[in-house]
């Protein structure tokens, strides 16, 4: 997947929402467990010339940081979101696990 998230400042609150839907929803989010994603509050969003996007509501830790960094293979930059709208994308897909 070599599609760039083209999420910034003028962004309208639909469009992020929208934009984090559907990552929660896409392959880069199948690569780990939607718990993890949640209790971390990250979401990746795009990946593309050894460097992947993520969704991240404030700084992450070193560890969350290296797991991204492995499992996508990828430089990791991070792109700020409410957590509450990082949280909302990964509930709203079916592929949550509940409970």
């Amino acid at each position: 997947m070599s599609e760039r998230s083209e999420l910034g400042a003028s962004t309208s609150p639909e469009r992020e929402a929208r934009a984090l839907r559907d990552a929660a929803a896409g392959e880069l989010a199948l690569r780990f467990p939607s718990r993890w994603l949640e209790e971390h509050t990250v979401l990746p969003l795009s990946l593309g010339d050894g460097v992947a996007e993520v969704a991240a509501d404030g700084t992450v830790s070193a560890v969350v940081s290296d797991v991204l960094a492995r499992t996508l293979r990828a430089r990791i930059v991070l792109r700020p979101f409410a957590g509450a709208d990082i949280r909302a994308a990964l509930v709203a897909n079916p592929r949550h696990e509940s409970g």
